[in-house]
């Protein structure tokens, strides 16, 4: 997908990305599949809604390649529920990369 963007965007487009992050609590409840995705999610905010795809700091790297992407921004967001029985944590990516 972000190959595709990269194609079809303009020279010094900026492309604005949000996705979960792996230090999501629903990342680490779930089964990951061969390619990557994870299901049977079993804690967090994903209870019972589908198969997903977590990112990591590298997964950012492999994705955003320096020959075709300037990084600009990779922040990555958790909001944490503290009156949980245990601590529920939503994680995300919020990137911000120009193409070159």
């Amino acid at each position: 997908m972000i190959n595709e963007f990269a194609r079809v965007m303009r020279q010094g487009g900026y492309f604005l990305f949000t996705t979960y992050a792996d230090t999501h609590l629903s990342y680490s409840s779930g089964y990951r599949q061969a390619d990557g995705t994870v299901t049977s999610i079993s804690k967090g905010s994903l209870v019972g809604v589908g198969q997903f795809s977590f990112v990591s700091r590298s997964d950012i790297d492999t994705l955003f390649h320096a020959d075709k992407w300037l990084l600009l921004s990779a922040v990555r967001k958790e909001l944490v529920d503290m009156l949980s029985a245990e601590p529920n944590i939503y994680a995300e990516w919020q990137v911000v990369a120009q193409k070159i």
